[in-house]
């Protein structure tokens, strides 16, 4: 907490020469901004309202000023969010480019009967690798960045909207880049038959099926991509799995 008169008993014209109502944010975030750095982990408390600034009983015109009303604690929690969702991203992409290439897969390549005459899952994995560089740059942390605000009065601004902005656009490109994923290993799966798959990857492939067939030759992968990630969003590929293996820990 930070120290300022306000002398609210005085004429305008009788206050002291550049004497300020409230201080600069970077002071009244001495303690709150440092507080929010170390509980990073932990769970976001509910906000207090305002300013957090208390006027002491007593004629002295002292008051309180504390930086409740920073941001920089959710930006912090929402930036953390995006650098998870790009590691995850990340190992996706990397799953599915074993999958499409034959070298490691061991399977035709890029998925499909004829790899020779029809590209497959080739630009599928291009997309799935643009939505990782594109996650990469949202990873940026926005908390971390500063533009200093109302004549230097809001010198550290804490960007939550920003970060906030950044971990939504994230979870829809996440949610694409899993789907991809997702839709060449039920591909991967038809082409290894008859070997058959674990109850909860059957579970999970029948319901996949049941939109997006499986691929003979090439079209549009456009659709499949939003039918499989609709599944994503929407529970449907976890529901199928639990199913089977029962409920698992969220």
């Amino acid at each position: 907490m930070n120290r300022v008169r306000v002398y609210p008993q005085r004429r305008r014209s009788a206050l002291p020469q550049r004497r300020k109502v409230s201080v600069a944010r970077v002071l009244r975030l001495a303690a709150f901004g440092a507080g929010q750095c170390r509980d990073r982990g932990a769970p976001t408390p509910a906000p207090a309202p305002g300013p957090r600034s208390s006027h002491p009983e007593g004629e002295d015109g002292e008051a309180l000023s504390g930086a409740n009303c920073d941001s920089t604690y959710v930006g912090i929690q929402a930036d953390t969010m995006v650098n998870a969702m790009t590691v995850l991203a990340k190992v996706s992409e990397r799953r599915t480019d074993r999958m499409v290439n034959s070298n490691f897969s061991e399977l035709p390549a890029f998925l499909v009967r004829e790899p020779g005459l029809d590209s497959g899952y080739m630009i599928a994995q291009y997309t799935a690798a643009a939505l990782t560089m594109e996650l990469r740059g949202l990873a940026v942390p926005a908390s971390a960045d500063n533009v200093t605000t109302s004549a230097n009065q809001e010198d550290a601004v804490g960007n939550a909207y920003l970060a906030a902005l950044k971990a939504y656009r994230a979870t829809r490109k996440l949610g694409y880049v899993i789907a991809i994923e997702l839709m060449c290993a039920v591909q991967a799966l038809d082409l290894l038959a008859p070997l058959a798959p674990s109850p909860a990857a059957e579970a999970l492939r029948a319901r996949i099926r049941e939109t997006v067939p499986t691929v003979d030759e090439d079209r549009v992968f456009h659709t499949d991509i939003e039918h499989i990630a609709e599944l994503v969003r929407n529970g449907d590929v976890l529901r199928a799995v639990e199913g089977v293996v029962g409920a698992l820990r969220r």
